[in-house]
């Protein structure tokens, strides 16, 4: 499934920039971490989910993902929403709205896309993407779900889904989890940065990503591209 630019298909090569520069040294990896991009981009669920695993985005990155997360709800796709239950702030900043909106103004686009306020579920704050998977899941967890679909925008998909199987793995708490995003995405959009950060093209933080990736995955953050691929064919096993 191509990104749509100006109603022109771009292929996913063209998106990523270089990618190799990060690690050229290794190209089997970059294969596979070009492999797992594609992935979640045609990942979106094929059964009705228990919930929305709505990530938090920065300024400006957000508006297209209220009326796809409130469709996932109004045409039966899936039951709940789950958004970070913080005003906004920053790791290194207090103040309200400093990194993304905050959890009263997600609320406020949800329901005026029609979402029932009582489908919309709080977690813990979180403050980061690696934070979120972990408060998502315990939501999860408190609920007792066994599917879910991480709703975010391309540039940080494959870090969110990533992140989001290795909480389940440290849990020991296996759900069915999708992933999807909004259409068509404008590549050249300009938004801010994680954390309020200065505002970039979008595919300049998709470049990013690579070198991201890697260094959390060193951290133990993030599950393998070997662990994803894995996790893939036995996840409609799951129960």
């Amino acid at each position: 499934r191509p990104f749509l630019l100006h109603n022109q298909p771009m292929s996913i090569k063209t998106e990523m920039g270089n990618p190799g520069d990060a690690n050229e040294n290794n190209p089997e990896f970059i294969a596979q971490f070009r492999r797992a991009f594609e992935w979640v981009l045609k990942n979106a669920p094929t059964e009705q989910v228990d919930a929305v695993f709505l990530h938090p985005l920065s300024h400006g990155d957000d508006e297209e993902m209220f009326p796809l997360a409130a469709r996932l709800i109004t045409e039966g796709k899936a039951k709940f929403i789950v958004i970070n239950g913080s005003d906004g702030e920053a790791i290194n900043d207090p103040t309200p709205g400093k990194a993304w909106a905050g959890k009263d103004e997600y609320i406020r686009r949800l329901t005026e896309c029609g979402v029932d306020r009582n489908q919309i579920i709080l977690s813990e704050p979180a403050f980061h993407t690696r934070q979120n998977n972990d408060v998502f899941l315990a939501a999860a967890i408190e609920h007792g779900w066994r599917s879910a679909v991480t709703l975010n925008q391309p540039q940080q998909l494959l870090r969110a889904t990533l992140g989001q199987i290795r909480a389940m793995q440290n849990n020991n708490y296996w759900m069915r989890l999708y992933s999807t995003y909004s259409e068509p995405w404008d590549a050249k959009k300009e938004v801010f940065g994680p954390q309020g950060a200065d505002k970039e093209r979008r595919y300049m933080l998709i470049g990013k990503e690579f070198g991201r990736i890697i260094a959390y995955q060193k951290k133990h953050d993030l599950v393998s591209l070997e662990e994803f691929f894995a996790y893939m064919a036995r996840r409609s096993e799951i129960r």
